[in-house]
């Protein structure tokens, strides 16, 4: 198997085996195995790491035949978003259920065309400067990927008006 695999993976995949034919995949409970096949469905399968065998009965004299294969299933992640004002920006983080994501980690934001800012130095935050739909998409280190959007929808801040000295809204002078 070419594994780690990812839970959110919907892909079927295949096994390639080169001991003869005839044998059964056994693992334990929590993998979703086809025991004729060998094929993994990860999305089916619980994360962890399990140990496939292919078993080929003891037959014509000759012993039992078994070789392992480790599988791993990689927990899903989940992207949240940490939003608002800093200083005079609106800003729009990504944050995974367990905190942060690993350095090596890649966000890809889409929205609205030409509106937010992205830096090298905290690729996982924009500065947003309209309302809009905002969507990221984070690739672990791993390979797994999450995606998650966010509408804004006021992105806008208030500038304090002046101190009036009559609570009549009127910028009042001092002496």
């Amino acid at each position: 198997y070419n594994e780690p695999f990812c839970k959110s993976d919907l892909t079927i995949y295949n096994v390639v085996n080169t001991a003869p034919t005839g044998g059964t995949y056994v693992t334990t409970t929590g993998l979703s195995l086809d025991a004729t096949t060998g094929d993994i469905n990860p999305s089916a399968s619980e994360a962890g790491t399990y140990t496939v065998e292919y078993v080929i009965a003891a037959a014509n004299g000759c012993g039992e035949f078994r070789t392992p294969a480790s599988v791993t299933i990689l927990p899903d992640f989940t992207v949240k978003f940490n939003f608002g004002c800093e200083g005079n920006n609106y800003k729009i983080t990504a944050i995974v259920d367990s905190g942060i994501f690993p350095p090596s980690s890649t966000y890809v934001w889409t929205g609205v065309p030409s509106t937010f800012i992205t830096t090298v130095d905290k690729p996982e935050t924009i500065t947003v400067v309209t309302n809009g739909v905002y969507k990221v998409v984070v690739t672990s280190p791993d390979g797994c990927t999450a995606e998650n959007t966010y509408n804004a929808t006021d992105v806008s801040w208030s500038i304090q008006k002046g101190i009036s000295r009559g609570n009549d809204d009127k910028n009042n002078c001092f002496d």
